[in-house]
């Protein structure tokens, strides 16, 4: 506080030293805009041509107790009528302010990168660092400086040089990661276990290319006419051992099943016992000596037993 009273000690030989007429009253509390703290935001009854500053304000979205000792010699630096009655006498002064999200700034960073060859897709995460609090009043200049890019750890650091009103009012240092991306199909809705996929139920998503298992469909032409092994979420990447192909043998009906020897194919009438598509292996029955065999799915309701 002995700080704040020689602070307004110059500022009331600045503004002079001529006793304000008739009785102020001190305000609940102060939410300002401004950088300074003036006599009318904390003082009812102060006329616009004595408005003075008494101190600076906190930064933006912060705030400071202004006490009775302050407030004492304030109003006997510039003759203001107004008496400490209790001693407990104060005033909160809260400065207004906006803050400047993660995504903006990760965007100054992007932009930045531009000329660093990193690829044509990649995201900027930012990593934990200071609330970027900055005046609620005033045009805003926001420029990055400083920038050091590592490809090896795929991270840049910068700084954030935030300017109000042509100004240098703060910089904030940057730290992020840099991933590159890739736009993968999904599902727009979830599919049950055995639905056939359509081009209906297609989306697309940006991922980081790191997230992206090595079995992970990356065409809408792999995911279109499968079926899907079990129930699938909308939204998630899908696996390729989640599909599988339309069935060219179904389960009960009758196929035709090929043996084949050294010099010697024999055709039959079978019955399948599985459903199975192209190079899966079914059980197929021998529909005259009931015998179940295993067979190997070549076509449209067609298998095939290899023998030596």
């Amino acid at each position: 506080m002995r700080k704040l009273f020689w602070i307004g000690l110059v500022i009331f030989l600045i503004c002079g030293s001529d006793a304000l007429a008739g009785k102020v009253t001190l305000k609940d509390e102060a939410r300002i805009d401004g950088k300074n703290i003036m006599l009318a935001d904390i003082f009812d009854g102060i006329s616009p041509e004595d408005n003075c500053k008494i101190a600076s304000a906190p930064r933006p979205l912060d705030s400071m107790v202004l006490d009775a000792g302050f407030l004492s010699q304030v109003a006997k630096g510039y003759g203001l009528d107004y008496k400490i009655k209790t001693g407990y006498e104060k005033i909160k002064v809260y400065r207004n302010g906006r803050v400047i999200d993660d995504e903006t700034a990760a965007s100054l960073l992007k932009e930045a990168l531009a000329d660093k060859n990193i690829g044509d897709d990649y995201d900027v995460f930012l990593l934990n660092h200071d609330t970027i609090a900055v005046p609620a009043d005033g045009d805003l200049d926001l420029e990055i400086s400083e920038l050091a890019y590592s490809d090896k750890a795929s991270m840049v650091v910068a700084v954030l040089r935030v300017k109000s009103g042509g100004e240098n009012f703060a910089d904030y240092k940057l730290t992020a990661r840099v991933h590159e991306m890739a736009e993968v199909p999904v599902l727009s809705s979830a599919v049950g276990i055995g639905k056939k996929i359509t081009e209906a139920d297609i989306a697309y998503v940006r991922v980081r290319t790191d997230k992206i298992r090595s079995n992970a469909v990356l065409s809408a032409d792999e995911l279109v006419g499968r079926y899907a092994k079990r129930t699938l979420k909308a939204g998630q990447m899908v696996s390729a051992n989640d599909l599988r192909l339309p069935a060219m043998v179904a389960k009960g009906k009758k196929v035709r099943v090929i043996f084949k020897k050294p010099y010697m194919t024999l055709t039959i009438i079978g019955k399948a016992l599985d459903s199975g598509t192209k190079d899966e292996t079914v059980r197929v029955m021998n529909t005259a000596s009931k015998a179940v065999i295993n067979a190997v799915v070549t076509g449209t309701n067609t298998v095939v037993v290899n023998e030596i």
